[in-house]
């Protein structure tokens, strides 16, 4: 019993990294993202 639970622990953990790694991979994506807008703007004006 006492190992599922860990076990239920550790796999949480996990997950909650991978999110973590995802959300700040699109963040960075969309810092990409905006820094290209910021160019197109620049060129047309």
């Amino acid at each position: 019993m006492k190992k599922m639970l860990s076990l239920s622990i550790f796999i949480f953990q996990q997950v909650k990294r991978v999110l973590r790694i995802q959300e700040w991979l699109s963040g960075k994506q969309y810092v990409k993202c905006m820094e290209h807008n910021v160019q197109n703007a620049k060129n047309i004006l």
